[in-house]
C-alpha cells in the first residue's frame, strides 16, 4: 500500500489558522516544507504476517486446538485441528476468544478416535456448515463416525488453502487409522503439527524443518510407563512403532526439525496423566536441548493454552 504525505506550511508560534502574524514576527515564504519540493514524501507499508495458535484441549479425554493466519487484506483465516471435546465446550472455548463455528475457515482431523473428533461434532458442523478438509484416505472414516459428504474437501496430501497458505500432510502410524501430521506455510511462516504417532516419518522432519511454532506430542515417560501396572498389551502398543511417541522420541524429532532455525514456541501435546510429568519433560529438555527450553510450553489437558505466535512486524520506509 502507497502512502502520500502532504506537507503543509507550518503556522509560526502564536499564529492563528486564518493566517494572522503577530505584530513583528516575520514572513514565512508559501511553499512546502523544504524536504522535496518537486516530489511528495512516500513511504510503502508492508501489512503484518502473523501465525497464532491456541490449544483447546489435549491428552486422552479430548484434543482441539485453533490455528489463526492474519492475511495480507486484513482478514484471519482460523483452522480447527482436531475436535475431540463437546460441541457446547468448544463452543465455549470460542466464545472465550469472541469467536462462532461460522468464524473457521475449516476443520482439519489428525484421525478419527473419539478423542479427537467427538461423537456429536459432525452434527455441529452441519448446522454450521464448517468444511471438513481430508487426505483422500481418511474418506471412509469420515463417513463412518458422519461428516457430512458435502462438507468434505479432499487432498492428495497438499492443497492450497488460500493463494498465500499451502497445507501439507504427511501418514503418521497410529494404530489402524489413517492419521495425518500438518504443515501449514503461509505469508514465509511455517507451523508444524503432529500427534497420535508411533515414530516420527522422515517427510515429516523434512517439511517441518525451520518451523516457526511446532506442535508436538510427548505422550509419555518410557520409565513410567513401565512401572504403570498397565497391561503389558497396552504398555506395548503403546510404546510401539504404531502408538505414541515418547519425551525421547519427542526430543529426537525437535532436535531434527530446529537443527538450522529454532522455532518461537514449542508446545507439546497428549501427555500422559499417568506416564508422565513435566519435570520429567524439564529435565531431559534441560539434558538434551538447554536453548530450547525457553520456547518450551506444555498443553493443559482441559483448558485452553497460548496465545503461541510467531510473525514479522510491519515495516515502514
Amino acid at each position: 500500500m502507497l502512502v502520500t504525505v502532504p506537507f503543509r506550511r507550518p503556522l509560526l508560534h502564536g499564529a492563528s489558522a486564518a493566517g494572522h502574524r503577530p505584530r513583528g514576527t516575520a514572513r514565512v515564504p508559501n511553499r512546502s516544507f523544504p524536504v522535496s519540493s518537486r516530489r511528495p514524501w512516500r513511504c510503502r507499508i508492508r501489512s503484518r504476517a502473523v501465525i497464532t495458535f491456541r490449544t483447546l484441549a489435549s491428552g486422552s479425554s479430548g484434543n482441539a486446538s485453533l490455528l489463526e493466519l492474519d492475511r495480507s487484506d486484513g482478514g484471519v483465516d482460523r483452522y480447527l485441528f482436531d475436535a475431540g471435546i463437546s460441541p457446547r465446550r468448544l463452543t465455549n472455548c470460542l466464545a472465550d476468544l469472541h469467536l462462532g463455528w461460522r468464524d473457521l475457515t475449516g476443520v482439519l482431523p489428525s484421525h478419527f478416535d473419539r478423542d479427537h473428533v467427538h461423537l456429536n461434532i459432525p452434527k455441529t458442523l452441519a448446522a454450521h456448515q464448517v468444511p471438513t478438509l481430508l487426505e483422500r484416505g481418511q474418506q471412509k472414516e469420515a463417513g463412518q463416525v458422519g461428516i457430512p459428504g458435502d462438507l468434505m474437501r479432499f487432498h492428495e496430501g497438499t492443497l492450497d488453502l488460500s493463494s498465500e497458505t499451502k497445507l501439507q500432510t504427511v501418514r503418521v502410524p497410529h494404530d489402524e487409522h489413517v492419521c495425518c501430521a500438518f504443515v501449514v506455510e503461509h505469508r514465509g511462516l511455517k507451523f508444524a503439527l503432529a500427534t497420535d504417532l508411533g515414530n516420527v516419518p522422515k517427510a515429516f522432519l523434512t517439511v517441518a524443518e525451520g518451523a516457526d511454532v511446532l506442535a508436538i506430542e510427548s505422550n509419555h515417560c518410557p520409565e513410567l510407563l513401565a512401572s504403570s501396572g498397565r497391561p503389558a498389551f497396552l504398555i506395548d502398543r503403546i510404546a510401539g512403532s504404531h502408538g505414541h511417541l515418547s519425551n525421547q522420541q519427542c526430543v529426537e524429532a525437535v532436535q531434527t526439525i530446529s537443527n538450522n532455525r529454532s522455532p518461537n514456541a514449542i508446545v507439546l501435546l497428549h501427555l500422559s496423566a499417568e506416564c508422565n510429568h513435566p519435570h520429567a519433560i524439564e529435565n531431559l529438555w534441560r539434558e538434551r536441548l538447554p536453548h530450547l527450553l525457553a520456547s518450551l510450553h506444555i498443553a493443559p489437558r482441559n483448558e485452553t493454552a497460548g496465545p503461541f505466535r510467531a510473525g514479522r512486524e510491519a515495516s515502514l520506509f
